[in-house]
């Protein structure tokens, strides 16, 4: 689905990426990590197809030249969705909505099917409570679940997620990662930028280190280690246990 041969990225003088080569299989959940600064968000703006690569080669559906109908087969959310205009008067359903626009006639307006596919969508997200409500009144984490609510209704073919669970609660990140799992089940192919190792290692397939723009090591989630990423990266990583206990209120 997604092949990068000898990719380059230059900008201001400066090498971004250098020389990525790399994979990614229809179905498979791949996750990059690395530390900030390592070009995994310019990486992800490629083959999203916002930034051309200096040099080298890029194929998605194993074709170098991406038409408009192939893109509309991609969904992309952004590491900060919150860089809009926060008063902006639209609604969380109609900004989940816009995920059908590439897919729209120009001035062809929703059907009604189109509105019960968006309601299913914050119905997913347990967001159907927030359907009216303005997106610039919410908070950071219910926004983030908007826009995966709003890249989900095309049903993409590949999605592409950067740091989405950064400012979201841990009901929200269990919820994420269902997702996934379901969407990964209809051979959605998934590939997400985190800095949460522990958490992807448990669900992903692939595990992909980066860092100075490079790719130091892609495996197997099964053959992950913290240990080597620390190897890589010449310093330990944290693991930070969250307990949530629940009481049933009985009669």
């Amino acid at each position: 689905m997604i092949e990068l041969i000898d990719i380059n990225y230059f900008t201001d003088q400066k090498q971004i990426l250098k020389d990525i080569n790399l994979k990614i299989q229809r179905g498979e959940f791949a996750a990059i990590v690395g530390p900030n600064g390592s070009g995994k968000t310019t990486l992800l703006n490629i083959i999203a197809g916002i930034l051309k690569p200096t040099g080298g080669k890029l194929l998605i559906f194993d074709k170098s030249d991406i038409s408009a109908k192939d893109r509309m087969r991609i969904s992309y959310v952004p590491q900060k969705v919150t860089s809009f205009n926060q008063s902006f008067p639209i609604s969380v359903i109609e900004t989940v909505l816009l995920g059908l626009c590439p897919k729209k006639r120009l001035l062809e307006g929703y059907l009604r099917e189109d509105l019960k596919k968006a309601e299913e969508m914050l119905k997913l997200l347990e967001i159907e409570n927030l359907r009216d409500r303005l997106i610039g009144h919410l908070s950071g984490g219910q926004q983030q679940r908007v826009f995966l609510a709003r890249a989900l209704i095309s049903n993409p073919e590949i999605l592409i997620l950067d740091e989405p669970t950064v400012g979201i609660d841990s009901r929200s990140e269990e919820l994420l990662f269902e997702i996934l799992a379901q969407k990964k089940k209809e051979d959605t192919t998934i590939l997400m930028v985190t800095h949460d190792v522990y958490a992807v290692t448990h669900h992903a397939d692939k595990i992909i280190c980066m860092g100075d723009g490079m790719i130091y090591t892609a495996c197997s989630a099964k053959d992950f280690s913290p240990s080597k990423f620390e190897s890589v990266y010449k310093y330990r990583i944290k693991k930070i246990e969250h307990r949530h206990f629940y009481s049933e209120k009985k009669d």
